[in-house]
C-alpha cells in the first residue's frame, strides 16, 4: 500500500538526503583528520621513543602479532567503509531516481502533492543510517588501530635501528679495545726501549765506574803494601830500640833464685818461646778440686781417718788419699775424673795430692818476644798492676828452649820504675824442656 503525504514529506526526504550526504562528507573529513592525527601521533611517539627503554624480544614479537592483527582489522574496516560508502552512493542515486520517478508520476497524475513509497525508503534509510553509524565506529576503531600500528611500526623501526647502533657500538668498542691493546703494547715497547737505553747508558757509566774503582783498589792495595812495609819496618825499629834499651851495655844473667820465704810471688812460665801466666793452670786445678775431689773427700773422710789411725803414724794423710784415689780410678766407673783440660792445658791427677802433672796442649799460648815489646802487651800490663799493688816478687820458670824470651821479660821487669819506695823484683828457675812439670800439694812446683 501507499499513502499520500503532504508537501512537508518532500521536504523531509530532502533533509534526509542532505543529512546522508553530510554524513558521508563528515566521514571523509574524519578520515582526513584521522590521518593528520595519526601523523602527529607518529611524530610524538618518535619523540617519546628516543628516550624509551628498549623493548624485549618477547614484547616485540607480541607487538608484531598485534600489528598484523590490527592491519587485518584495518583492511577489513577499510573494505567495509568503502562498501558502505558505495552502498550509500547507490542508495542516494536510487533515492534520486525514485524522486525523479515520483515527480514524473506526480506530474502525470497531476497530484496535488508528491507520492513517495515511504515504507521502502524509510526502511532503507534506517538500515543505511545504522550501517553508516557502524562504519563510523569501525573507522574510529580503525583510526585508533592505525595509530597503534604506526606506533608499533615506528617502535619496531626504532628498535631495529637501536639494535643496529648497538651492533655498530660493539664493533667500535671492539676496535677501540684493539687500539688500546696496540697502544699498551706500543707503550711497553717504548718503556723497554727506555730501559734498554738506560741500561746501555748505565752499563757505560758502570763500566767507567768499575774501571775507576779498580784503579782506586789498585792504588789502595799499593798504599796498603807500602803502609804494611812501613809498619813492619817501624815495628822492627821499635823492637830494635826496645832491645837496645833492654840490653844496652853489658848483659848480666842473674843467678837463679826463688821467692823469699813468706813473700807472695806471681809466676810466669817460659816455654815454646812464649811467656804465659800460671794463673790459668792454677784456676783449672782449683776447679777440679772443688767439683771432683772435695765431694769425694767428704764421702771418704771417715775411712781415711780410720786408715791413718790404724797405721799408728806409719801413713801420711796424703799417702792414704793417693792410695784411695788410685783404687777409685781402677773402678769401671769412677766417681772422680782423673784428668781435666781446657784449650791450652791438661792436668793429670794420678799422683794427687803429691803431684799434679801439667801438659801443654796449645804451644801457641802466651806472648812471643815481639808481643812482649808492645806497649799494650798483656805481660807489661800485668807487671804494671803488680807494681801498683806493691807485690814485690815475680817468679819465672824457664825451660831450656825459651831462655831468650825470658831475658826480654826479665828486662821489662827490671825497667819497671819504682812506685814510691817500692821496687818490683824477680827471680827464676831453669828446667829442661823434657822435664815432667807439675804442682805439689801446696801448689808448689815440683819435678819428677
Amino acid at each position: 500500500m501507499s499513502r499520500r503525504r503532504n508537501n512537508g514529506d518532500s521536504g523531509n526526504l530532502d533533509s534526509f538526503l542532505d543529512t546522508l550526504f553530510n554524513v558521508a562528507g563528515i566521514l571523509v573529513i574524519i578520515i582526513a583528520l584521522t590521518q593528520i592525527t595519526a601523523r602527529e601521533k607518529v611524530k610524538q611517539i618518535n619523540a617519546e621513543e628516543q628516550s624509551a627503554e628498549a623493548v624485549s624480544a618477547g614484547d616485540l614479537a607480541a607487538q608484531q602479532l598485534e600489528l598484523q592483527r590490527t592491519e587485518r582489522n584495518l583492511r577489513g574496516s577499510q573494505a567495509l567503509l568503502d562498501r558502505k560508502r558505495n552502498e550509500a552512493i547507490a542508495s542516494g542515486q536510487e533515492v534520486s531516481a525514485n524522486r525523479a520517478r515520483a515527480g514524473a508520476i506526480r506530474d502525470a497524475l497531476n497530484l496535488p502533492s508528491e507520492f513517495v513509497p515511504f515504507s521502502d525508503l524509510e526502511a532503507q534509510a534506517e538500515v543505511l543510517s545504522a550501517e553508516v553509524d557502524a562504519a563510523v565506529q569501525a573507522h574510529t576503531n580503525a583510526a585508533h588501530s592505525l595509530e597503534m600500528v604506526v606506533a608499533i611500526q615506528n617502535r619496531s623501526q626504532l628498535q631495529s635501528e637501536l639494535q643496529s647502533m648497538k651492533v655498530q657500538l660493539d664493533a667500535n668498542r671492539s676496535r677501540l679495545t684493539d687500539r688500546e691493546q696496540v697502544i699498551v703494547q706500543t707503550r711497553k715497547k717504548i718503556d723497554e726501549a727506555r730501559l734498554n737505553l738506560a741500561a746501555i747508558e748505565g752499563a757505560k757509566t758502570r763500566n767507567a765506574l768499575q774501571a775507576k774503582l779498580r784503579d782506586l783498589e789498585k792504588r789502595e792495595r799499593n798504599a796498603r803494601e807500602v803502609l804494611t812495609d812501613t809498619e813492619l819496618e817501624l815495628a822492627k825499629i821499635k823492637t830494635q830500640l826496645a832491645e837496645a834499651r833492654l840490653f844496652d851495655g853489658e848483659i848480666n844473667v842473674p843467678n837463679p833464685r826463688s821467692a823469699p820465704k813468706g813473700v807472695e810471688a806471681l809466676e810466669f812460665w817460659c816455654r815454646n818461646g812464649r811467656v804465659v801466666e800460671s794463673t790459668e793452670v792454677t784456676a783449672l786445678r782449683q776447679r777440679w778440686v772443688e767439683r771432683e775431689f772435695d765431694p769425694w773427700l767428704k764421702a771418704n773422710r771417715q775411712r781415711i781417718a780410720l786408715i791413718v789411725a790404724r797405721g799408728d803414724g806409719k801413713f801420711e794423710v796424703s799417702d792414704v788419699v793417693e792410695f784411695l784415689l788410685k783404687e777409685e780410678w781402677a773402678k769401671p766407673r769412677p766417681v772422680v775424673e782423673r784428668t781435666l783440660r781446657n784449650a791450652n792445658f791438661e792436668l793429670d791427677f794420678e799422683k794427687f795430692p803429691q803431684f799434679t802433672k801439667v801438659t801443654w796442649r796449645n804451644e801457641g799460648v802466651g806472648e812471643s818476644e815481639e808481643d812482649l815489646l808492645k806497649a799494650d802487651s798483656a805481660f807489661r800490663q800485668r807487671i804494671r798492676e803488680l807494681a801498683r799493688e806493691k807485690r814485690r816478687w815475680v817468679s819465672f820458670i824457664v825451660f831450656s828452649d825459651s831462655f831468650k824470651v825470658y831475658r826480654k821479660a826479665r828486662g821489662l821487669v827490671d825497667l819497671e820504675p819504682k812506685v814510691g819506695n817500692f821496687k818490683l823484683e824477680a827471680g827464676w828457675e831453669p828446667f829442661r824442656f823434657d822435664t815432667v812439670f807439675g804442682f805439689a800439694s801446696g801448689v808448689q812446683r815440683r819435678i819428677d
